[in-house]
């Protein structure tokens, strides 16, 4: 028989003994919280996952990039994400994912296919204008905020971690530190705005460095500290000047080494 429970004016109305009532109580209480558990459980696992597909994502971009960077894939060479994805021992997707990255810094290429980026000589002039631009507003900023008593730790780091001339530090080895000097000047700006704006041009920059300097490595670390003193000096201008003329000096070695000068390129030389 039916049991009833009054609470107030409500009367409610169990089909079980008050004693059994409880225990079916206990149950459907165990039964939610194992649901909740599972639910948090469950939801856990999709986040492990998507940070494992992340993981691989990111640790394909890096792979792939250094092998675009160091020469591992030619311009213009084709690459496919079967073959990418059995290289790395990781599926097709975060492969694809990584190329979508590489593709928006400008290192890959899509369409028929995905390929190796390659460089025109007005896309070099392009990248050295942009190169140009950034790097004076950055010494600038930089010069601007050190007067201002807001110095850059990671700046200074840079020049006294540079490899020497006396270590014989590889080609690529000199190459990533050049490259990490100018991220550190970028970032010294203060401007979150200016970094993210320069991340793909350092992408590519670091791509064409690689092809074509060959720019005394000597010369180079004091260019670089020039525009660093410059900048604890506050000497906004000098900073400015130092940092373009620092990049417009590889502007022409890159265009020799990567193809013969269009009437493009020479037009925007002859007009510079």
């Amino acid at each position: 028989p039916c049991q009833a429970a009054a609470s107030g004016s409500v009367v409610y109305i169990s089909p079980w003994p008050r004693s059994s009532y409880s225990r079916q109580h206990a149950v459907v209480g165990a039964l939610l919280v194992a649901a909740v558990r599972a639910g948090s459980a469950s939801r856990s696992t999709l986040a492990d996952r998507r940070g494992h597909a992340e993981s691989q994502a990111e640790r394909a971009e890096q792979v792939l990039r250094r092998r675009i960077v160091s020469g591992g894939y030619a311009p213009g060479e084709r690459l496919t994400e079967r073959e990418i994805a059995d290289s790395l021992g990781m599926s097709r997707i975060p492969v694809r994912d990584a190329l979508r990255r590489l593709e928006a810094y400008g290192l890959v290429t899509t369409g028929q296919g995905t390929f190796v980026s390659s460089f025109t000589p007005s896309e070099i002039d392009e990248l050295f204008d942009l190169r140009i631009a950034l790097d004076r507003l950055a010494a600038q900023r930089a010069a601007r905020r050190h007067a201002a008593g807001l110095p850059d730790a990671g700046l200074a780091a840079a020049i006294e971690g540079a490899p020497r001339p006396a270590d014989g530090a590889e080609h690529t080895s000199r190459v990533a530190a050049n490259m990490d000097f100018h991220t550190q000047l970028h970032r010294a700006s203060g401007s979150a705005l200016l970094l993210l704006t320069a991340k793909p041009v350092q992408a590519r920059s670091e791509w064409l460095f690689t092809l074509t300097s060959t720019k005394d490595p000597v010369e180079s670390a004091i260019e670089h500290r020039r525009i660093y003193q410059a900048i604890t000096s506050g000497r906004v201008e000098l900073a400015g000047l130092l940092a373009a003329a620092h990049v417009e000096s590889r502007r022409q070695d890159a265009l020799r080494i990567l193809g013969p000068t269009s009437p493009e390129s020479t037009d925007t030389e002859e007009n510079r």
